[in-house]
């Protein structure tokens, strides 16, 4: 796994600058044919950039969860001001989606300030993605089951059918066509990740009413 977790961060990390340049040479192209009536080129050129794109946010997914093997810091994270900034941060989306928050009391934890960050971010924005509810509703916080604290994001989303729940967190699983609902499978393999890390297990349940709920413990 770790020679397989090396091999992916070089892989994406070389492949930005081939990446870069095929766009660089798309909008010079654009630049040349610029004045010039060819509906069927332009048309070509827009998917090619549209795709190069696509393989950018692909490369820098794969990036990204190749760094989560990297050393893990042992810090006090307040979890309630880390959903507060994710919050913060998704404003224009929010606004745009009409999301309304529920927040429980989530107190503080040992574990990896940015690598917990992202997968509070990671949750709350599939929470909004995943949603075609005029008015989305999302609930963050926590409860105990068996003595143990299990935190939870629930949502009134499109939910998850049920032969998906386990696959859902491997690496490029993607339940919905990408038209549909643009990303690359790897987010929820991101979190499962983060929290392998942090010794602790993540599932999902359908609400009754629609929607659905993750919840996860943190060691």
């Amino acid at each position: 796994n770790s020679e397989l977790e090396r091999f992916a961060y070089i892989l994406s990390h070389d492949l930005k600058e081939p990446l870069r340049s095929i766009n660089a040479i798309s909008e010079l192209i654009k630049i040349e044919l610029e004045g010039q009536q060819n509906s069927s080129l332009d048309q070509l050129l827009t998917q090619l950039t549209s795709h190069n794109i696509r393989m950018q946010s692909l490369v820098q997914g794969v990036l990204d969860y190749s760094k989560v093997d990297s050393n893990l810091q042992n810090q006090t994270i307040d979890l309630d001001e880390i959903v507060q900034s994710i919050i913060a941060d998704l404003q224009v989306l929010i606004v745009e989606k009409n999301v309304q928050f529920n927040l429980g009391n989530l107190n503080s934890i040992q574990g990896d300030a940015s690598q917990i960050r992202q997968l509070f971010q990671n949750l709350i924005s599939n929470a909004i993605k995943f949603n075609d509810s005029n008015d989305t509703l999302i609930e963050v916080g926590s409860t105990k089951i068996n003595d143990r604290l299990v935190y939870y994001i629930k949502d009134n989303g499109i939910g998850v059918p049920d032969e998906f729940k386990e696959s859902i967190f491997n690496m490029f699983k993607r339940v919905h066509r990408y038209q549909d609902f643009p990303g690359q499978g790897l987010g929820l393999s991101i979190c499962k990740k983060i929290i392998d890390r942090h010794n602790g297990k993540i599932w999902i349940e359908n609400n009754e009413n629609g929607g659905a709920t993750f919840s996860f413990t943190l060691a």
